[in-house]
Parts: structure tokens; sequence; C-alpha cells
């Protein structure tokens, strides 16, 4: 009797020993949830931000480059206002090297390593550096420096809010995701690509976070004028059963592809550093190349938003259906294909994310025609095909297949291509990673400086 008695005093005070930390678990998770969800706001808002000065600057530049066409006397004054250009953006990353590229590595840095910044000088630098890059017409996109914005706004929250490392960690995570929600506008996507690619980790505390973090970021945007529907809202048929032979191998030649992409990238940025010159030097030649692309090929130039335009506005615009549509979407396909490796190794501040999807749907686009016009595809699934090389370009490159997806899903404001996607990101992402290929941002990590900042 007194050992049962005993036994039931030690379950008892074991029971509540275990309810004070659940209690604190609890607690703990609800603060992170509410600091997430500011985090997005004020990334969501920094991001909105910077998406609508870029697109300001974007259409300035258009207008500009279209003047000193119609009058080619302006034309050495686009090319001395290049020069400035660069010169701008060499300065910039003399005085603040973070800002460099994307800035996906430098977050997974961040997170992974700890590294301490200057957030307000990361934020003002990579802004400005992006708007003259985005006013030169530089093949690069928004998404990634919308990554790193978002994260630095979260280290703002946490140097605010005097979190410690491992919290403040957390929260960059949430805050990069928000980034990318407010840049595309597609919130799982913003946490799928926290959780798959910054964290690694889908644990439930880490997946509601970002989620809050994302819809607050999302939501922000729609506030400040973005629409709540998918960017490139297309009318579009399932492909049927019979096509699928098709998807499978577009995932693997898309797989090939990103291999390939990834692979020159890395050269690039290689001997880019083994050139022993100023930055000015390394930045100028890529912004002359691209006021030779904004004048003379202006499709090209910028992001690549006017090439999905003209890619979703139908097959006959690019007259997909015979020779000549497949050789000029062919040529298409190589010079941005190199153009947008080129800007990206520069080091100039801008992200080559959407410009990856942009040339996986220049693939798709080339393959859904072949398909089409020689092996008695209907014509009507090409836009199928454009779509599935966006979702297969990204998984290859970056190999984040969930996130390829869903994004797309979202892009689309429609649901009905989840199995064939699904079904490209799979074998997109299995062939790069049986030839024992890095993802390109855990590439570029290896390539960060390994000393503390």
């Amino acid at each position: 009797m007194i050992c049962q008695f005993f036994r039931k005093v030690l379950q008892y005070v074991k029971m509540k020993n275990l309810e004070i930390p659940l209690k604190a678990a609890k607690k703990i998770k609800y603060r992170l949830i509410v600091e997430a969800f500011t985090v997005g706001i004020v990334g969501g808002l920094i991001a909105t931000a910077y998406k609508y000065a870029l697109a300001a600057l974007k259409n300035a530049s258009h207008g500009l480059y279209a003047a000193a066409r119609e009058r080619p006397a302006f034309i050495p004054l686009v090319f001395a206002a290049l020069i400035l250009l660069a010169l701008g953006v060499a300065y910039i990353l003399k005085t603040e090297p973070w800002v460099k590229g994307g800035g996906v590595p430098q977050v997974k840095a961040q997170i992974e390593s700890g590294y301490k910044v200057n957030f307000i000088k990361v934020i003002v630098c990579k802004f400005l550096g992006g708007a003259l890059a985005t006013f030169a017409g530089l093949a690069l996109g928004r998404e990634g420096p919308s990554i790193q914005l978002g994260a630095e706004s979260a280290d703002g929250c946490a140097v605010l809010l005097k979190r410690g490392d491992n919290e403040k960690r957390f929260l960059l995570t949430c805050g990069a995701g928000a980034g990318l929600a407010a840049a595309f506008n597609a919130p799982l996507a913003g946490a799928l690509i926290a959780l798959e690619e910054l964290r690694k980790d889908f644990n439930p505390s880490t997946l509601l976070s970002a989620l809050a973090a994302s819809v607050s970021a999302t939501a922000v945007a729609n506030l400040l004028g973005g629409s709540v529907h998918g960017a490139f809202s297309l009318q579009t048929q399932s492909l049927p059963l019979a096509a699928y032979g098709f998807v499978v191998i577009a995932g693997i030649v898309l797989g090939f592809a990103g291999l390939a992409y990834n692979f020159l990238l890395l050269k690039s940025i290689d001997a880019q550093k083994r050139l022993k010159m100023p930055i000015f030097f390394k930045v100028l030649p890529v912004f002359l190349i691209a006021g030779c692309v904004g004048l003379f090929i202006p499709l090209l130039a910028y992001d690549g938003h006017d090439i999905l335009a003209e890619l979703f506005s139908g097959a006959e615009t690019m007259r997909f259906l015979n020779a000549e549509g497949l050789g000029a979407i062919g040529l298409i396909l190589l010079i941005q294909f190199v153009f947008s490796i080129l800007c990206f190794s520069s080091g100039t501040p801008g992200g080559n994310f959407f410009p990856v999807m942009v040339t996986g749907a220049l693939i798709g686009a080339f393959l859904g025609a072949f398909f089409s016009r020689f092996l008695g595809m209907d014509a009507a699934f090409v836009i199928n095909f454009t779509l599935l090389g966006m979702v297969g370009a990204l998984t290859a490159v970056v190999r984040v297949p969930i996130t390829a997806v869903v994004l797309c899903l979202e892009l689309t404001n429609s649901f009905s291509h989840m199995l064939p996607f699904v079904l490209a990101a799979l074998l997109a992402y299995l062939i790069p990673d049986l030839l024992n290929g890095l993802p390109i941002y855990d590439s570029l990590l290896l390539r960060l400086p390994t000393q503390d900042r």
C-alpha cells in the first residue's frame, strides 16, 4: 500500500513537471507565429516597394530605349548613361559586397552560419543596385533580391525585439519566405521556399510561422494594389494521359538543361573571380551588352516577363508550328540563356530565380512545338509544355520540386496541371541528382567567404 501511494505521488509530480514545459513551449510557439506575422508585414512592405520601383524604372527604360531607336543620334548618350549606371553598381558592390547577385546564398549563410550583417545597409544597397540594373535592362529578376530584402527586414525586427541568435535565424527564414510571397503574390510558395530551401525543416511550428509571414506579406502586397489572382491566368486544357510520354521526355530534357545551366553559370562566376581587375571593369561589359539588347532585341531585355507575355498570348504569336517558328524560338532561347548567365555571373544585384523560369518556359515551348509539329501532339497543348518548362527548370536548377510545382500552380491560378507538373518536377530533380550536380544556391553558398563579417 505504501509503495503504491509513493508511486502515485511520483506520477503526479512527473505529470506536473511535464505540463510546465508543454505550456511554455505552446506559449513560445504562438509568440513566434505573431512575430512571424509582423515580420511578414514589414518584409511585404519593403518587397512590394521594391517591386513597384523596379516596374516604374523598367517602363521608363523601355521608353528611353524606344526613343533612341527612333532617333539614332541619341544612342551614344544611351551608352554613356550605361557606363554611369555600371559605375554606380560597382560602387555599391564595393561598399556592401553582401548584396552581390540574388541574395539567396547570403540568406542561407545567415541562417546556417549566423553571419552578421548591417541589415539597413544591405536593404538600401540591394534596393539601389537592383534599381540601377533594371534601368539598364539586365536580365535579372527581383524575386531573389526580394527574398534577401524580406530576410533583412526580419533581421531588423529581431534586433528591435532583442531576440537571440536562434530565434533571429528562425525569423530570417520567415522573412525570406515573406519576400518571395510578396514578389510573386504566392503565399504557399513563399512558405515552402522557406522550408524546402532555406530551413530544410517541415516541423509544424516552422510551417505555421512561415505561413503566417507569407500570408501577411501577400496581404500587404494586395492592399498596396497587387492582384489577388494568378499573374498568368490562362485558359488551358488538361493534358490527356496519352500525352504523358511527352511529359516524361520534357522532364528529362529539363533535368539536363538545368545541369548545363548550373555548370555554365558556375564556370562563368569562377572565371570572373580569377580576373584581377576592379569591379567596374567586370560589370561594365554586361551593361554595354544590355544596352545592345535593349536597343535591338527589346523582347529579351529585363527579367523575362515580356517573353512570358508573348509565350502565353497564344501559339500563333511565335508561330510555333512551322520550321521558321521553331528556329526563332530556338534562337531566342539561346540568346536569353547566354544573356541571363552573363548578367548573373557579373555579380550585379539581381536574381536568377525568374530568369531560370523564363528559360524553362522557352525550352518547354520549343519542345511543345516540336511535339506538335513532328509527333502529332495537339497544338492546343503547346502552352501546357511552356508551363511545364517553368516547373522543370526551377526544379533542376534550385532543386525545390514542391516549391516549383506550387509556385507555378499559384501563378497560373489553376490546379488542373498538378499531375504533369509533379511528374516533370520529379524527373527534372532526379537527372541532376543522379549525376551529382549540386543545387545552384548550395554551390554559390560554398563560394561565399567563410569568415564571420
